[in-house]
């Protein structure tokens, strides 16, 4: 064969195997699929759903926004995919918003540009979360002061990352499985 026949056959190779190779699917983030993930149905306030509509909801009602980042974009199935399976690594996420001063007075911190904390972060002041949590739910939403709502909204969205071992799904959950950590 002469090389003025051998290059087309060549170049038609190569544009054969590109064209191919982008048919492959695209490797998954994480090792995971997660969007495969996703599409999972759940069954949550007696409706069924998409993985990724509890993962997106969960998300934003504890931190208002449905990924962050952490070096890298997380997204909210990778969030939930952390909760369930890695738990050690979502309880570092700074997931948890507080903006109230006094709250995080607190705990000790100032106010900042970060207001993004972890559950870790959190751990060491649960009792006393749980304690005033417990006493501003016993007022009327009307008579509680600023702090004592933000605290009660805090408690709350602790109690959403996970319930205690052998405990049903219910609004709001005791955060006493933390306490021994």
């Amino acid at each position: 064969m002469t090389s003025g026949k051998v290059l087309p056959w060549a170049v038609f190779g190569l544009a054969m195997a590109f064209a191919g190779a982008s048919l492959l699917p695209g490797r998954p983030a994480r090792g995971f699929d997660v969007g495969e993930f996703g599409r999972l149905p759940i069954l949550e306030g007696g409706r069924i759903k998409p993985f990724d509509s509890l993962a997106r909801n969960s998300l934003l009602m504890i931190r208002g926004q449905q990924s962050f980042s952490v070096g890298q974009r997380v997204t909210a199935d990778e969030w939930l995919l952390d909760v369930l399976f890695r738990p050690d690594v979502a309880d570092r996420e700074p997931v948890f918003v507080i903006d109230d001063p006094e709250v995080l007075g607190l705990f000790g911190l100032k106010q900042t540009s970060d207001r993004y904390f972890s559950l870790l972060t959190l751990v060491p002041h649960l009792d006393d979360i749980e304690r005033l949590a417990v006493a501003a739910r016993q007022l009327d939403s009307k008579q509680r002061t600023r702090f004592q709502g933000a605290v009660l909204n805090l408690y709350q969205r602790i109690g959403l990352v996970s319930p205690p071992p052998g405990q049903p799904r219910t609004r709001e959950r005791s955060i006493s499985r933390w306490r021994s950590s």
